[in-house]
């Protein structure tokens, strides 16, 4: 059927082979990230209609005698969809290693506000040395250029007979076949450009996790729009009650959050190597208190964040949670947000949900001397804070350096090799076990975030702040080290994954009665508890000065295919259930592990212990989370 169609065969023949290679990655990212199955012909469907725009885009400069004459029109003609090509594979990649990292697509804003202008210190923070990265491109997609450019003469004579008046199978071989050639192409276009802008603005899931149209889809953060609007009402609420004008304790308020960070890496917390010598030197006067237990409510950082300065769970989060710097904010407190990485691209509506009536929010993008992801833009946003004048305080530090992609800086590659050769990177994805090039990434990592806590300690005790302080050291969520062939985070909850730190600074004399199991929801209620202030009624947390605290945490990831976990303190146990996979069956999966005995989470009990104890579980996850408990 094929040969009767002259030079449109071979056009068909490249167009299909081309789709069918879209086809097998989209098919593969879909079951590989658990996105819906209609993004399949979604996908293709903008492919085809990426080739057809570049095609007439040819075509119309080959009708140009002029442009045909051009000695290098052939290698345009080739250099144009080669280009196509690759880019449309390096965006495969991108969101492939985007999707396995923290859960989402790439979004043309980070792309372009984030990625690109960030590149540099991105890939030299790799755990791979940066000509691996290089190579890899080159060798697989150098070849698909020099492909295009040597079917370029083909190309152009094709478009000529495809396209030109007077050819033969010319869809503008006359003016009859021309006018309806035309109109078919218009109508086409219009009705697919009314396709896409029905379909494609939020808040329609339907190209969710589509590659391409998702470059200009944003990340949500929320997405139970329901919930969200209910639970911003409680809160709008529950501000507008809360008394202010009382007399309290106005001692300056500083929270710091590292990303990725694990208290079982950390000197200060029992790891054997000296990876916080500034926090265990704080620990030995007395002023450092340590949280035994102390997890995130999920396993990624805008929930993280939220979590700890609105004291919720992550269902319970939305685009307005009455957080703790509001709460001090009303009660006459400066507020300053000093944040290395990128807390106003990445995420839709981070920046405004976290909170934008702040005196100061400084991050990665506003930075004029350092990349996105380097801790020193802290110290860069702190040197626009005041002096100490007798108004109080809260401050929020966030450092990058623990992160896989924070700059590292070399005073604190103290642990070495941190960078994996071709052997490394290969047995990394056969599957071995805490590489130690990269755990030495990873503590190197840890060392600088404890110089920086030290740096800003220095500079807040300079400026007056720091002679009357209450300070809270934590982290947003932990990070796989290839405990389960894993080196991220976001896809599991294991306690390599949610298992962070929670070190109090304040003076020796004041007692918390609770410093053995603890959440990140915990944290603003304590703080307001130390202050002398009452806890919102919309805080979820426990102060840490009670001695009632949990029973039970709850714990949940974001992606697609999600996770969800409960934590039960009862008699000197641990027990924690694990649900993942779609709800119903046969897809569900679910683990049962007793993390006092094992806290690697390497012996599944759910078919050794009683069925009673796994049916409660079941039941508390089913009340938190509103999916059925059997």
């Amino acid at each position: 059927m094929l040969k009767h169609l002259g030079p449109w065969r071979g056009f068909l023949i490249l167009v299909g082979i081309i789709l069918l290679l879209h086809f097998i990655f989209i098919s593969v990212f879909v079951w590989s990230f658990d996105y819906s199955p209609v993004i399949v012909p979604l996908h293709l469907l903008v492919v085809f209609a990426l080739i057809s725009a570049i095609t007439l885009f040819l075509a119309l400069l080959a009708s140009f005698r002029r442009f045909r004459e051009w000695r290098r029109a052939r290698i345009v003609v080739g250099l144009v969809p080669g280009v196509g090509a690759v880019l449309l594979a390096a965006l495969a990649g991108l969101d492939y290693v985007s999707n396995y990292a923290w859960g989402c697509n790439v979004t043309g804003k980070v792309l372009i506000g984030y990625i690109l202008p960030d590149w540099s210190s991105i890939s030299t923070s790799l755990p791979i040395h940066t000509r691996w990265v290089y190579v890899a491109m080159l060798v697989f997609l150098g070849p698909v250029i020099v492909l295009y450019l040597a079917l370029s003469g083909r190309f152009l004579r094709g478009l000529q007979e495809m396209f030109l008046p007077g050819r033969p199978f010319s869809l503008f071989r006359n003016r009859s076949r021309g006018t309806a050639s035309g109109v078919a192409l218009g109508a086409t276009a219009v009705a697919f450009g009314v396709f896409l802008a029905l379909t494609v603005p939020a808040p329609s899931n339907l190209w969710r996790g589509e590659p391409i149209v998702g470059l200009s889809r944003p990340y949500a953060i929320l997405q139970n729009e329901m919930r969200n609007a209910e639970v911003s009402e409680q809160d709008r609420r529950a501000r507008a009650a809360y008394p202010r004008g009382r007399a309290f304790e106005k001692t300056n308020v500083v929270l710091i959050m590292a990303d990725s960070l694990r208290p079982d890496h950390m000197q200060v917390c029992g790891y054997e190597r000296p990876t916080t010598p500034f926090l265990t030197d704080l620990a030995e006067t007395g002023w450092l208190r340590k949280v035994a237990f102390m997890t995130s409510t999920c396993s990624e950082t805008a929930c993280g964040v939220l979590s700890t300065v609105a004291s919720r769970s992550y269902v319970n989060l939305s685009d307005y949670n009455f957080k703790l710097h509001d709460l001090l904010h009303d009660q006459g407190y400066r507020v300053y947000f000093l944040l290395s990485g990128d807390h106003t691209l990445f995420y839709d509506q981070y920046k405004h949900v976290l909170g934008e009536g702040v005196d100061l929010f400084f991050d990665g993008v506003c930075s004029e001397r350092y990349p996105v992801s380097d801790d020193r833009l802290v110290l860069e946003g702190l040197e626009r804070v005041p002096d100490y004048d007798g108004t109080p305080a809260c401050f929020f530090f966030f450092l990058m350096a623990s992160h896989i992609v924070g700059v590292k800086l070399a005073p604190y590659g103290q642990y070495q090799p941190s960078k994996l050769g071709l052997s490394g990177m290969a047995a990394v994805w056969l599957g071995e076990r805490n590489n130690q090039t990269l755990t030495n990434l990873y503590d190197n990592g840890v060392l600088q975030v404890d110089a920086f806590i030290e740096q800003i300690f220095e500079a807040l005790r300079h400026k007056g702040y720091l002679d009357d302080c209450l300070a809270m050291v934590t982290a947003d969520h932990g990070q796989g080290l290839g405990e389960r062939g894993y080196y991220s985070h976001t896809v599991y909850l294991y306690q390599e994954d949610i298992g962070i730190p929670l070190l109090i600074y304040d003076e020796p004399e004041v007692r918390y009665a609770n410093l053995e199991f603890a959440t990140q929801k915990d944290v603003a209620p304590t703080i307001a508890d130390r202050l002398g202030l009452p806890v919102p009624d919309c805080w979820e947390g426990v102060s840490l000065l009670s001695d009632a605290p949990h029973a039970y945490t709850f714990h949940t990831t974001r992606r697609n295919d999600v996770w969800r976990a409960v934590i039960w303190r009862t008699q000197g146990k641990l027990y924690k259930y694990l649900r993942w996979r779609k709800e119903s069956p046969p897809a569900r999966r679910e683990a049962l592990y007793e993390l006092v005995s094992d806290p690697g989470e390497r012996r599944n009990l759910l078919r050794k212990v009683d069925p009673a104890l796994v049916r409660h579980l079941r039941a508390q996850m089913a009340a938190a989370f509103n999916v059925p408990a059997d």
